[in-house]
């Protein structure tokens, strides 16, 4: 698990955890506590909130960091993004207040 700090188009955002192994993946959002702002998914195409209480918004991301698309990911449900990239993860409601949308530039700055 890395800390990072989220950019979204050249804007400061919030604190991030950057999920780069197998095992931080699969754990996506759940048994972290505190529940981070948000999660940056590295290399996948699966997001899920199972044992999850709230929806999440998750983004596709391409090799650049441009958001392809978005999707609200239910509590206990999982999604599939094609093609496979890196993925954005965040409570529901927290993109409409950063104002990510497709086409929006998202760049992971490490500490």
């Amino acid at each position: 698990m890395r800390q990072a700090d989220l950019f979204l188009d050249d804007r400061p955002v919030c604190p991030v955890v950057v999920a780069d192994t197998g095992w931080e993946r699969a754990r996506g959002m759940t048994l972290r506590r505190p529940l981070p702002e948000a999660l940056v998914v590295i290399k996948t195409q699966c997001a899920h909130a199972l044992g999850m209480r709230r929806a999440l918004d998750v983004a596709l991301l391409d090799e650049a960091g441009t958001v392809i698309r978005t999707q609200v990911v239910k509590a206990w449900r999982t999604a599939r993004f094609r093609p496979r990239g890196n993925l954005l993860e965040a409570l529901h409601g927290s993109f409409e207040r950063w104002g990510v949308r497709p086409g929006s530039r998202v760049t992971i700055v490490p500490h």
